[in-house]
């Protein structure tokens, strides 16, 4: 199994609701197989806690052609949320994404064509 953690912060409250139908509706299949699904928000913070029954390698192209194609490939995930950052009233020099994957944190360049920058 792989556990993921994507933590939102500095995201107005009034955008919540947008990240909370952005999880719950988007499709996460593609080789993703998500188990659960788990969010908190407190403390200026909105967290995505997910567990996949697959197993992903950082060396194996599978996690390439598979969980990060779900979350940053242009259309994607982090893609759609980028574009409805205007439509939410959100300045993204103000906000912070990170990922976590099985303990390896990331934050998340947000754009069209989105990044994970391992910190």
């Amino acid at each position: 199994m792989t556990k993921l953690k994507i933590t939102f912060e500095n995201f107005p409250n009034s955008s919540i609701d947008f990240l909370e139908n952005l999880v719950d509706d988007y499709d996460y299949e593609g080789g993703f197989d998500p188990e659960s699904f788990e969010t908190t928000n407190n403390a200026g913070k909105f967290i995505v806690d997910i567990t996949s029954n697959k197993e992903f390698s950082l060396d194996d192209d599978d996690l390439d052609d598979n969980l990060l194609d779900v979350l940053v490939d242009r259309g994607n995930f982090f893609s759609h949320l980028y574009f409805s950052l205007d439509d939410l009233d959100v300045d993204e020099a103000e906000i912070k994404i990170t990922v976590e994957i099985d303990k390896i944190l990331y934050s998340v360049d947000l754009g069209k064509d989105c990044e994970l920058i391992p910190l």
